[in-house]
């Protein structure tokens, strides 16, 4: 429910505008060359098959055409779910870091990878934050996942970086950001300020409408927009458009399924807790 719903939400927005023969992406990846934007929106609608994809497709099998960004939800099943199991199951540290070894070893090509990894860091953060003493070493291991994470991978190659599958420069600089934001309290008094909290409030429906947005509006904007002004206006009315869009809509159709499915949740462990986990033997007399 946490999940379903929003991801329905904006799926729905999503196939809205490709039924309604408003994405102008291929045209715009004509127009720019763009590889990226060409990729998205190159089939008819399908009502049932949006909606099939949302709710089963995105878990089992990663498909996501009709928004792309929930191709993350197959991944954060499998992670989560696993490192559920190991704390039900490991009673001591060290055995839970052997299961999450175990872990990032069978899944060394793929981005459950950083789930195992996480736990890792939340373990033994102790000793993380003794290896990284000062404020220099921390700040450049945090831009360096910066960079790792943002950077095109022709920027990577050309810094003398192996060209290696991107997927493991991502998993890298994401593992070094998490590492530097444990352990660094200024970095934490920043995002835990105001507009760092509103940022953590709206960005899973941020990040759900942001590729359908790009791909609409911005798309008919470099399009129509004169081309000395195309990249500057597409930009900031994207950027825009996708923040009021993601204020607007978070809480509706995340705050409240939030809500929904912690009520459910206290209900249902208000459900087990009520029951009896033995049956009382009836041929036991009381004395």
């Amino acid at each position: 429910m946490r999940l379903v719903i929003p991801m329905l939400v904006t799926s729905l927005f999503a196939w809205a505008l490709l039924a309604l023969h408003l994405y102008k992406n291929q045209e715009a990846a004509a127009l720019t060359g763009s590889w990226w934007l060409a990729s998205w929106y190159k089939f008819d609608s399908s009502f049932k098959a949006m909606v099939v994809e949302t709710v089963y497709g995105v878990f089992v099998n990663g498909h996501s055409d009709y928004n792309c960004n929930l191709w993350t939800m197959r991944p954060e099943l499998i992670g989560s779910l696993f490192v559920f199991l190991v704390n039900a199951a490991g009673r001591t540290p060290r055995i839970r870091a052997m299961c999450y070894i175990l872990l990032s070893v069978g899944y060394w090509g793929d981005y459950v990878l950083l789930f195992p990894v996480g736990a890792l860091l939340h373990e033994y953060r102790n000793d993380l934050g003794q290896a990284q003493n000062g404020t220099a070493w921390k700040a450049a291991v945090f831009l360096t996942g910066l960079l790792l994470v943002s950077a095109p991978q022709i920027w990577l190659h050309r810094l003398g970086l192996p060209a290696i599958d991107g997927l493991y420069w991502h998993m890298l600089g994401a593992t070094m950001l998490v590492a530097a934001i444990l352990n660094w309290p200024l970095l934490q008094a920043v995002l835990g300020g105001a507009v760092g909290r509103l940022l953590g409030r709206i960005s899973f429906v941020l990040y759900l409408i942001h590729v359908p947005i790009i791909c609409s509006l911005t798309s008919w904007l470099v399009l129509n927009v004169p081309p000395n002004l195309a990249t500057p206006a597409a930009a900031s009315a994207t950027i825009v458009v996708v923040f009021a869009v993601s204020i607007a809509m978070y809480r509706w159709i995340d705050l409240l399924p939030t809500r929904w499915s912690r009520s459910a949740g206290r209900a249902v462990d208000g459900w087990l807790g009520s029951r009896p986990l033995v049956k009382p033997d009836k041929t036991v007399q009381s004395p």
